[in-house]
């Protein structure tokens, strides 16, 4: 398994871990990202 850290976190995650994750996006739309639950997935909850 291939590993990369995720930005300026402090975290270890694997390639394909999120590599192949599908963002929650807009109905109908499936290019239109549903940026506040993306980064609720991709941000440390506090």
């Amino acid at each position: 398994m291939k590993y990369r850290n995720f930005a300026k976190l402090d975290w270890e995650v694997s390639a394909l871990g999120f590599g192949i994750m599908r963002l929650p996006h807009k109905e109908n739309e499936s290019s239109a990202i549903l940026e506040e639950k993306a980064h609720s997935l991709l941000a440390p909850s506090e």
